[in-house]
């Protein structure tokens, strides 16, 4: 198999892994945008971690929130578990 197969096999294994996490974001995007709207706190969950604040800007993949302890946080949506809103 040459490098270029091997790159095209392994594209077509990561497809529906990307699809389905593209996916998910939709069902935060309700949240963050009332968040945003509303200026309420959201708590999100990032491999284990938490990670608290209001909604600031919406990006392309990312979010930025503020909170007492940081001025700015920029979350990639991507590596985020679940979102709860405070």
């Amino acid at each position: 198999m040459t490098r270029r197969q091997t790159f095209a096999f392994a594209a077509l294994l990561a497809a529906p892994a990307v699809a389905a996490k593209q996916e998910e974001t939709p069902m935060f995007d309700e949240l963050i945008k009332a968040s945003m709207e509303n200026k309420k706190g959201l708590t999100f969950y990032v491999k284990g971690q938490t990670i608290g604040g209001a909604v600031t800007k919406i990006g392309n993949g990312f979010v930025e929130v503020r909170s007492q302890q940081y001025s700015r946080v920029v979350i990639k949506l991507d590596s985020v578990d679940a979102v709860a809103m405070i």
